[in-house]
């Protein structure tokens, strides 16, 4: 073992966890010279609010879940989720980066006789794990920046709201230049639009992916892009999403799933969902994760 693997054995098996300091650096732990962070995307959940009634949260108090909602709503163009950004400085560095996304359908009770669907309504989700898998008609890419830091100061538009800023932000957020709500919407929050544009892109791209190469619970995560910064820059992660217009992968009636091989588990998943009965909404992309883990070097090391 080298000198430096010595070092680096030394520092984790002294890395000491400790309480986040925000509600978006999840992992956190020290060594002699780095503080590491892991700043996941998480955002408004219209049906997390429907878990504890009258209350609208999770039992720590807040609406919301990991990973950020897709609106079912197929605009013209592809919605723009800012999963994490990160403020860095010389010294700092930018480790790795997670990725995640969810498919969905809303299911309903079906009202005896009528075959319409009825409320209470359930969320049947399905996580993405084919690396390269996508709708025939939907398509998402993660978008990883960097851009010199200048000073900063948000100015809100007209239709902000949990988990819904005007062209930029700190915190995890679907980002928009322009967009459209009925007078009356179908869904809670950002859900309920109806027509959108996205901002433009800060910073320089440092990669793209159009697959999931790194998956939300991958080990290797964390180990892969080591980039250096070496001046004050803010990073973000970012993700593209166009959503499904309900082009699906379809069986004939009467098909038994048994006699059928070689299907990857999600169109597995579609197969029951189109042949499910109260299917209100669906299948669509539900939501989208992201992870930034940086390196902060400590003060003094």
């Amino acid at each position: 073992m080298t000198k430096p693997q010595r070092d680096r054995a030394r520092d984790e098996a002294h890395c000491q966890a400790c309480g986040s300091p925000a509600r978006f650096v999840d992992c956190v732990r020290e060594t002699r010279t780095h503080r590491r962070e892991e700043i996941t995307a998480q955002g408004f959940d219209d049906f997390r609010q429907l878990l504890v009634p009258g209350t609208g949260s999770d039992p720590l108090g807040w609406p919301g879940s990991t990973g950020l909602r897709v609106p079912s709503f197929a605009a013209t163009t592809a919605y723009r989720f800012l999963l994490a950004a990160a403020d860095l400085d010389d010294g700092d560095m930018v480790v790795g980066i997670r990725q995640g996304l969810e498919i969905g359908a809303i299911a309903a009770s079906v009202a005896e006789g009528s075959g319409n669907p009825v409320p209470p309504m359930y969320a049947e989700i399905r996580p993405v794990v084919t690396y390269n898998w996508r709708f025939a008609d939907a398509a998402w890419a993660w978008t990883l920046t960097r851009q010199p830091l200048s000073s900063w100061q948000y100015t809100p538009g007209p239709n902000d709201s949990d988990s819904f800023a005007f062209e930029d932000s700190l915190t995890p957020a679907l980002l928009y230049a322009s967009a459209n709500f009925p007078v009356a919407p179908v869904f809670p929050g950002y859900l309920g639009l109806s027509a959108y544009t996205p901002p433009a892109i800060r910073g320089n791209k440092v990669l793209v992916a159009r697959d999931i190469r790194w998956p939300f619970d991958s080990p290797q995560a964390n180990e892969e892009l080591w980039i250096p910064v070496h001046r004050p820059e803010r990073w973000r992660l970012y993700c593209d999403v166009f959503q499904t217009a309900g082009e699906t992968q379809t069986f004939a009636n009467g098909t038994d799933v048994r006699q059928i091989t070689g299907l990857v588990p999600e169109e597995e998943f579609l197969f029951f969902i189109n042949a499910a009965s109260g299917i209100a909404l669906g299948p669509t992309v539900w939501r989208v994760h992201g992870r930034l883990i940086v390196d902060r070097m400590r003060k003094g090391a």
